[in-house]
């Protein structure tokens, strides 16, 4: 909700109470009441289109706010070249027409993977580093996603020996350890039924999927996706499965 409306929604019914005689409730309460459903981002958003702001406000919701404070800044590029979205611990960068694809908010889903990825499963430094990179980031040992990271990877480009492409959720989930991660994530979020049922043919999935509940949705099964799904195909792109 935009500021200045919800400052008059806080104003209106402050006035209504005063004409029907009843005891108002302080503005820090209903300013309080108002926002508890959304989460209060360090990232200003006053600058994105209102589809992309309503979307940003429901997938913070969904991961949870604890989980997506790391991010502190929001950029619109208008390079076409480039990519819908990209993202990492601290800052969510959106191509200028994001908005107008079908899959905005399948998109969004898998740049706050990454965000929650790379901004809330953060090692220390006193536990050393591992065998996983950033770029030029170190992961450290004791980073929660390196559970997730060893289960297909040697390293953050480099698959295990024994790796299948049916132990991904994807195409696109097998470019590097970070792609797996969000691509998975989605996958749970838009997909749980399809995923489980890979899940229940492919130990590898299982672990994946395992690893999803617990670690980022505390338990939370969405009810979301087809009954069936082939256990011998794969779509490139999660974002683009309607």
């Amino acid at each position: 909700m935009k500021k200045t409306a919800l400052k008059a929604l806080v104003v209106a019914i402050l006035s209504l109470s005063i004409f029907i005689g009843v005891e108002a409730p302080s503005e820090e309460a209903l300013f309080a009441s108002a926002n508890d459903k959304y989460c209060k981002l360090k990232a200003p958003t006053d600058h994105l289109p209102e589809r992309i702001n309503e979307l940003i406000a429901k997938t913070s919701l969904l991961y949870g706010c604890e989980k997506v404070k790391s991010l502190k800044k929001i950029e619109i590029y208008y390079d076409e070249t480039l990519p819908r979205a990209m993202a990492g611990g601290r800052i969510l960068k959106l191509r200028y027409d994001l908005e107008t694809k079908p899959e905005t908010e399948e998109v969004l889903i898998h740049e706050f993977a990454h965000i929650v990825d790379l901004g809330y499963f953060r090692g220390h430094s006193y536990s050393g580093k591992s065998e996983f990179r950033d770029g030029s980031v170190v992961i450290f040992n004791d980073d929660l996603s390196l559970e997730f990271y060893r289960i297909s990877w040697q390293d953050s480009k480099k698959l295990k020996e024994d790796a299948s492409e049916f132990d991904f959720v994807s195409g696109y989930a097998m470019s590097d350890v970070f792609e797996d991660f969000a691509e998975s994530t989605l996958y749970y979020v838009k997909h749980n039924k399809e995923f489980r049922i890979l899940a229940e043919n492919n130990p590898i999935l299982q672990k994946k999927y395992d690893f999803i509940k617990e670690n980022i949705f505390d338990g939370k099964i969405f009810e979301s996706g087809k009954n069936y799904v082939s256990l011998d195909e794969r779509f490139y792109d999660a974002t683009k499965i309607m």
